[in-house]
């Protein structure tokens, strides 16, 4: 077959070119809670050579938070680079990816069973960019924004909440928006008041009886932005508050520094001045689209 003319020789051209002119810009920032500043639970994976970048939380009220989050961690730094290639399509990576989380389910599962500790569970939220597009999955509460070149803020995941359990498609995501919103209770309904109460209550993760992710593919362009937290950062910030920090930078350290920053300070109001205010370990992956 000749490859020197013709659409193949086009279409070789055009990924070269996407290869040559896409790279990313990455920045982080991961504290601990103040009510447990010895230790983590949150982990996190930045790879940018290879483009792949995660969020993960071990859930509350299981023993060994840090044990489950690192542990899922390091499986997914280990297997997440092996097979996401340009070159792979994506209904197969999408298989692969829901055999990645079934392998960290079962790492998960069975470094609580070698130490001993019981039921331990993370939460899991990964970004490969590609080329043209990004592939996001994700388990539990961490989530997944974009951000587009004015600094518009897309939240991209859906939280594996109660929420999710007793409401579905427009209306979910309505009501979950305007809970993301919300900086007084009179802005709420009482059905979304009840859920406001009980959204770090979440229904899937890794080391769960269900760890199965949800998959996004995101077209991206030159000049859009990722933003992965934990529920550290957007618990305690709006989704406008986050927005109004990303429209006033474009640079990643400068947005994960401030979005950490002013998420710790909230956290730190009385929750009789400010419901949001929540002390919690706080993480944040900012990775810039160049």
């Amino acid at each position: 077959m000749n490859l020197d003319k013709g659409p193949a020789r086009k279409l070789i051209q055009h990924t070269v070119e996407n290869h040559k002119q896409l790279g990313v810009e990455c920045a982080f920032e991961t504290i601990p809670s103040e009510k447990h500043p010895e230790y983590n639970e949150d982990a996190i994976l930045t790879d940018e050579r290879k483009k792949v970048f995660g969020v993960f939380d071990g859930v509350g009220g299981l023993s060994a938070g840090e044990l489950a989050s690192k542990t899922a961690c390091y499986y997914f730094m280990d297997y997440l680079n092996d097979f996401l290639s340009n070159d792979v399509d994506i209904e197969k990576i999408k298989r692969k990816i829901l055999e990645i989380f079934n392998g960290a389910d079962k790492a998960v599962k069975d470094k609580a069973d070698e130490k001993g500790v019981g039921e331990i569970a993370t939460t899991a939220t990964v970004l490969k960019i590609f080329n043209d597009y990004a592939l996001i999955a994700s388990v539990g509460d961490s989530r997944a924004y974009k951000i587009n070149s004015k600094g518009e803020v897309q939240q991209i995941t859906l939280d594996d909440d109660d929420l999710s359990v007793y409401f579905v498609g427009a209306e979910r995501k309505e009501m979950a928006e305007h809970i993301a919103n919300a900086r007084r209770i009179e802005d709420l309904t009482d059905d979304e008041l009840t859920f406001f109460r009980v959204r770090n209550i979440i229904t899937k993760a890794i080391g769960f009886k269900n760890s199965k992710p949800n998959i996004y593919v995101v077209p991206i362009e030159k000049g859009d932005c990722f933003l992965l937290t934990s529920d550290g950062i957007h618990d305690n910030l709006t989704t406008d508050e986050i927005e109004e920090i990303t429209k006033q930078s474009k640079v990643p350290a400068e947005i994960a520094k401030k979005l950490k920053e002013k998420a710790v300070a909230r956290s730190k109001e009385p929750k009789s001045v400010e419901m949001r205010a929540k002390k919690d370990d706080m993480s944040v992956v900012v990775v810039g689209i160049k």
